[in-house]
C-alpha cells in the first residue's frame, strides 16, 4: 500500500529525529495499551499492531533517508 502524503515536501528528514526518539521511548507503552486493553476487539488489535510494526520499521530504518511520507510526493495537480 502506498500512503499519499498531502503536505509540504520534506527536504531534511533528520529534523524529525527527536520526534522518532520520543516514539521509540514510548513504544512499549503504546503496544501495551493495545495488547492489554480488554475493550478493543482482537481484530482491531491485530490491524493496529501491524500498522505500528510498519511505522516503527519505517522510522528506525537508517537507510531510509526520506521515509515513505516524502518518497511518494506527487506534483501538484497530478493524480496517481
Amino acid at each position: 500500500m502506498i500512503r499519499r502524503y498531502r503536505g509540504f515536501c520534506i527536504a531534511d528528514i533528520t529534523i524529525y529525529q527527536p520526534i522518532f526518539h520520543e516514539f521509540n521511548k514510548r513504544k512499549r507503552y503504546i503496544y501495551a495499551f493495545y495488547g492489554e486493553n480488554l475493550e478493543i476487539s482482537s481484530s482491531y488489535k491485530t490491524k493496529t499492531v501491524k500498522f505500528l510494526d510498519e511505522f516503527y520499521d519505517t522510522i528506525n530504518d537508517p537507510g531510509n533517508h526520506y521515509l515513505p511520507l516524502a518518497l511518494h510526493v506527487i506534483p501538484q495537480g497530478q493524480e496517481m
